[in-house]
């Protein structure tokens, strides 16, 4: 597996730099920019992340690790909630930065980390170093990854570079068997799980177990192996715990351990047609919703890598022997054969019989690993070009008509574009069936303007394929001759990448943003009271407001099944369903639903709601249990339904039913967003309503002056929170913590500190005279 070459290490040393110093020419205006921030103003970190990244670290600043976030959903897991990533180590950086800066730092390190990670994989395969720094290059740049930039996608883009760092442990155990090795696994694999997306690491892992068993022919100790693999896993859920077992625990107290309908979990499979997007990037349009005509997003179903490394991804499968370069090649179909989800009859085995397949949608994220097998593949045939820069002629007759033919078909489009859906291009256009819903729904005028539009696009990313083929073709004829040609195609291939990686590289002005969090906190300090709103989403984060709603998928499994029975919704679409309420009326009084918001860029509109608002804690007299959820959800959706004055509870309080209290008294305070302090008198046994989520982790501690010394935390209303009191003096904490997170975070320090150690005695025994042999 390795290359007898043993290069020096200045030739890696030049390549990793190489590699810092492109990504530092790409984004060299924005390192030290605090004004702007890399991605789209209508994507994901100007609508999520931006504000998630500020309060988290806001709280951490403070002292405090936020376990709850208040402030949306009517409060919800935040560590739990993976996306946070407060505990991953190279986000860090958040807590001494500017936001802006921060951001883009992070995003900027992680292309690199993308390109480095790669070119190590690749180097331990035999590579030569310019042949591992093109495979670097490619897969930093290239579409399945770096247009993640664009949709703001934070953890997507940290996720994916670890990937590279799992399958180059995964080789070195197999080869050496070797304890580093699995360190290194573990190392990488907690990364990824602390990088905030879980679907990635499970891909990944499943990606990771099929390229374990197509190796296992040269392994002389089968189980051993998978042994050692396993540990990878294992050894990262135990480093990582405080995250991962959290993580889980809220997972499993979440609409998302639910099952998908098979058209909402199948949406975001591959089209088969954007393979296109390998050679082509904007063959089907830019990322720009209103020029793109394919399907999905763009930025979830690119696989471009280059028609120059293209090339030499052919050119490995055609001239490198099949013993090195077969698996790689196999993992490149079944990744993508994996991705193209919906589109095979394959998609239907793994909803139905894989753990988890059947709540997750997106299936198209397998093709980042395809992405990494064909800069794998590309990086190859470059590496098999430098070694034998003598052609075959046919290879090069091949280039030169392919890209003869691209030229013709491009300049063909191109000219009978104008004409609409009248000319050659047209004709053949309104009959794709992707776009039979969306030209339906279209006038002539919109049909000819699409029509032109896309055969532009396309005709012109034939003609640039078609010189690039004509290119390469003259390099590989002139190659043998001249070995700097061979050096200049590399150049190309990487001009190729750093046009595309520049073209696509959006800012926003933070000022934007910023703007908008001031209109609503604004709004909130010229309307002063403890009600929620809708319409802001994640921007109630750092406005101290409080949200209904937010577009993130830690959704607590019994608000989300209230929202669903009010607006109408099955279970299992909720995440397919846009906008998520259509039908607001005065059931959301529970919610304390006092205002619908929207900002148009300039102002903050306001459409107050006509019903007055539950407060945020009440005194209740009046309980019935109902065990059945059915029938709760029915009750409370009720127009009779009087929240104020009876509350629905699952299991008996064991308190008797009295009358009223006529003057009863409580009072609250925030200590944090886990905690708030409680006091509350009353001559009567009674049940305190609060109307915020319920979730498993909330728990009731008495204080000294309390005249009750055990309290219980129960459903409420079916969503909410009810504490059943008993008459006389209340004074306790009401606090978020969930049990599994205190077990949880010693297992992290102590796996970390047993990690530490095996590292240290290997690091000892390496260095020692005689004892390489970590």
């Amino acid at each position: 597996m390795t290359n007898p070459i043993r290069w020096p290490k200045s030739a890696h040393l030049s390549a990793v730099l190489a590699l810092l110093g492109l990504n530092l020419l790409l984004f060299r205006d924005l390192l030290t920019s605090t004004t702007r921030v890399l991605s789209s103003s209508q994507a994901d970190i100007y609508l999520h992340f931006a504000a998630w990244r500020q309060f988290g670290f806001d709280q951490i600043r403070q002292g405090h690790l936020p376990l709850w976030n208040p402030h949306y959903l009517c409060g919800n897991p935040f560590l739990g909630g993976f996306e946070s990533a407060l505990l991953y180590p190279l986000n860090w950086h958040y807590l001494f930065m500017p936001l802006a800066m921060a951001i883009n730092w992070g995003i900027i390190l992680h292309v690199f980390l993308a390109g480095f990670f790669t070119y190590l994989w690749a180097s331990y395969r035999g590579l030569h170093p310019l042949a591992a720094f093109l495979s670097g290059v490619i897969f930093m740049w290239g579409g399945a990854y770096y247009l993640h930039i664009y949709a703001g996608h934070l953890p997507n883009l940290c996720a994916m570079v670890w990937a590279p760092l799992i399958f180059l442990a995964i080789d070195g155990w197999l080869e050496k068997s070797k304890t580093g090795w699995v360190l290194w696994g573990i190392f990488a694999a907690s990364m990824q799980i602390l990088a905030g997306h879980p679907q990635y690491v499970y891909f990944t892992a499943i990606t990771a177990f099929i390229y374990l068993i197509l190796n296992l022919k040269d392994s002389r100790n089968r189980l051993k192996a998978f042994s050692g693999f396993a540990v990878f896993y294992i050894g990262a859920l135990f480093m990582t715990a405080a995250q991962s077992w959290t993580g889980i625990g809220a997972l499993l107290d979440s609409a998302r351990h639910l099952s998908l309908e098979f058209t909402s979990a199948s949406s975001f499979s591959f089209p088969p047609q954007n393979l296109l997007t390998a050679v082509m990037p904007n063959f089907f349009g830019a990322l720009d919703q209103a020029t793109y005509w394919s399907s999905w997003y763009l930025w979830e179903v690119s696989l471009f890598i280059g028609m120059t490394s293209f090339v030499w991804v052919v050119a490995a499968v055609v001239y490198v022997p099949r013993e090195e370069r077969r698996w790689i090649l196999t993992m490149t179909f079944i990744t993508l054969l994996i991705a193209f989800g919906a589109y095979t009859p394959l998609y239907a085995f793994f909803y139905h019989c894989v753990p988890l397949f059947d709540g997750m949608r997106g299936i198209s994220k397998f093709a980042f690993l395809s992405s990494l097998f064909l800069a794998m593949l590309a990086g190859m045939g470059f590496d098999h070009w430098l070694a034998n820069p003598q052609v075959n002629r046919r290879w090069i007759g091949v280039l030169a008509g392919t890209g003869v033919g691209f030229i013709g078909a491009g300049a063909l489009i191109y000219f009978s574009a104008p004409y609409g859906v009248e000319g050659l291009w047209g004709r053949g256009f309104i009959h794709l069936p992707w776009l039979s819903r969306s030209l339906a729904s279209m006038d002539l005028t919109a049909q000819n303007h699409l029509a032109s539009q896309a055969g532009a696009q396309a005709g012109l990313s034939l003609l640039c394929g078609g010189l690039i083929c004509l290119a390469l073709s003259g390099f590989y004829f002139w190659g043998s001759i001249q070995r700097k040609l061979i050096y200049a195609a590399a150049a190309l291939a990487v001009l190729e990448l750093f046009i595309f990686a520049r073209a696509n590289r959006p800012t926003f002005e933070m000022a934007q943003l910023q703007a908008s969090y001031d209109r609503l906190s604004s709004f909130l300090a010229q309307t002063p009271g403890d009600y929620r709103i809708y319409g802001v989403g994640a921007k109630s984060l750092v406005a101290n407001g409080s949200e209904i709603w937010e577009d993130e998928p830690m959704v607590p499994s019994r608000y989300a099944r209230f929202v669903c029975y009010s607006q109408g919704i099955a279970e299992n679409r909720l995440f397919s369903v846009s906008p998520v309420f259509t039908h607001i009326n005065q059931t959301f009084r529970l919610l304390r639903l006092k205002y619908l918001l929207s900002d148009d860029g300039v102002r903050m509109n306001v459409q107050p709601l006509p019903y007055p608002v539950m407060p945020r804690m009440a005194l209740v007299y009046h309980w019935l249990v109902e065990k059945d959820s059915s029938v709760e959800l029915g009750m409370i959706t009720n127009k009779a339904f009087n929240p104020a004055r009876q509350v629905l509870l699952e299991t008996e309080p064991g308190l008797p039913l009295e009358s009223q209290d006529k003057s009863p008294s409580l009072h609250w305070g925030d200590r944090s967003t886990d905690e708030v302090e409680v006091q509350a008198r009353t001559s009567q046994p009674c049940v305190m309503l609060v109307t915020d989520n319920y979730s498993s982790g909330w728990q009731a501690d008495s204080l000294p002056d309390s005249g009750q010394k055990e309290y219980s935390v129960l459903p409420g209303d079916y969503f909410l929170r009810a504490v059943p009191l008993k008459a006389g003096y209340h004074h306790f904490i009401l606090r978020y913590r969930p049990g599994i997170f205190d077990i949880a975070k010693w297992v992290s320090l102590l796996s970390c500190f047993l990690y530490v150690a095996i590292l240290l005695h290997l690091w000892r025994r390496y260095y020692s005279p005689g004892q390489k042999t970590a």
